[in-house]
């Protein structure tokens, strides 16, 4: 199903979809109708210099709705759309009224039918939204990736710790040994070995039990 909009005297879009008007400056302000004022404007234009008795209007605009079809209803979404018209700076008579006839677009007012693609989008506040959950999206993912940021840096500052306590554990260990071990070194002088120790007592040891036994 094609989506009929229309550009009129130039500046002032209607869009019967979006049930409402926009102006070429101030595409991102809509002026949102009634769907009965929408569809009374769309069908005064697609019989474009034509008259359009009132019983017309009423049975398309309102009965074929299943909707209350009255010249008060009528003469409310008239006035309606010829106060938005003027507001938008258009001072032409857009919609005449026949006195007792009915109602038509005047011959002289420029309007253009243009397709779906042309046309501004239907509602403006929709890319706003889309504009919006954009800049969302995007400040998740920078504060997603300074969390990563700053795990990883925590993560690795542990990391670099358990190695640093287990080097100076192992430093500590080794000057332990080299202690207990009471090795020679050249520089100290002749110091004798921990062991060497240990073997001269056992050895005065048996001599002082096998003496004693001989006695």
């Amino acid at each position: 199903m094609t989506k009929s909009q229309y550009l009129i005297e130039g500046d002032v879009l209607f869009c019967p979809n979006s049930v409402g008007f926009y102006h070429q400056e101030l595409q991102e302000e809509i002026v949102t109708i009634s769907s009965s004022a929408a569809r009374l404007f769309s069908f005064l234009i697609k019989n474009k210099g034509e008259i359009v008795e009132r019983e017309v209007l009423l049975q398309r605009v309102w009965d074929d709705y299943g909707l209350q079809a009255s010249n008060n209803n009528l003469n409310q979404c008239l006035s309606t759309l010829r106060r938005i018209i003027k507001n938008m700076g258009i001072d032409k008579n857009i919609i005449e009224t026949i006195p007792k006839v009915g109602l038509r677009i005047a011959n002289d007012v420029a309007i253009e039918e243009i397709s779906i693609n042309q046309c501004k989008p239907e509602s403006p506040c929709k890319s706003k939204k889309n504009s919006l959950n954009k800049v969302k999206i995007t400040y998740v993912l920078i504060a997603l990736v300074i969390i990563l940021a700053v795990t990883t840096a925590v993560h690795i500052f542990h990391i670099y710790q358990h190695y640093y306590q287990s080097d100076v554990n192992y430093t500590a260990m080794m000057r332990n040994t080299v202690v207990c071990g009471v090795t020679t070194d050249p520089s100290r002088g002749n110091m004798p070995k921990f062991s060497s120790f240990v073997n001269t007592g056992s050895h005065l040891l048996k001599r002082e039990l096998i003496s004693s036994l001989k006695l």
